[in-house]
């Protein structure tokens, strides 16, 4: 399925859990003491999408709590719809039977992770992941755990906002001068020639 990385992962998820039909997919981006975040969620929806980075001068007192801050990597979050944590199992906190499914493929995530500090569950993905491509061609999808279906989603502006979001973080990222990195060169590249 492409480069998987498993995290605790440091940013909070865009919306809270909806097990109905969510809304459309929103943008959010920020710019602040030289730290940066982009990402796409549905407003009442258990999952996003999102990326962030910081400069080297950027102020660490202020950043996004948690990271890692690899370049090019998409932080994918979900809420505690995925279901209670039995704490009293050797591998709480961890699961790997959460499935994203859009255009009528099923995407399965690797290991997710809680994260207590922000109260979501975590993975980072690449950006040039086959879900990725998937996203950005848009389209319907839903959220499984398991063998529970955990929301409908609708696919209003979701290609265009992940989009939006991938383009704001390379932009930081060019401007640093880091490099596009294997893994991730197809997506990124497509959507540099795309413009917007």
């Amino acid at each position: 399925m492409g480069f998987f990385k498993p995290i605790v992962a440091g940013l909070t998820a865009l919306a809270l859990a909806g097990p109905a039909m969510a809304q459309d997919w929103g943008l959010r981006s920020n710019f602040e003491q030289r730290w940066f975040f982009a990402g796409t969620g549905t407003e009442g929806g258990p999952i996003s999408f999102n990326c962030a980075g910081h400069y080297p001068d950027a102020d660490w007192s202020y950043g996004e709590g948690g990271g890692p801050y690899d370049p090019y990597i998409i932080h994918v979050s979900m809420t505690e719809a995925l279901g209670p944590i039995d704490w009293s199992q050797p591998d709480a906190g961890r699961r790997s039977d959460v499935i994203f499914s859009i255009g009528g493929l099923g995407y399965q995530f690797p290991q997710i992770q809680w994260n207590e500090m922000v109260g979501d569950w975590g993975v980072v993905i690449s950006m040039g992941d086959p879900l990725i491509t998937a996203l950005l061609a848009g389209g319907p999808s839903e959220l499984w755990a398991g063998d529970r279906r955990i929301a409908q989603l609708s696919g209003t502006g979701l290609s265009e906002n992940l989009a939006q979001a991938i383009r704001f973080c390379d932009g930081h990222w060019a401007a640093m001068g880091v490099g596009v990195p294997q893994h991730a060169a197809q997506t990124v590249m497509s959507l540099r020639g795309q413009g917007g």
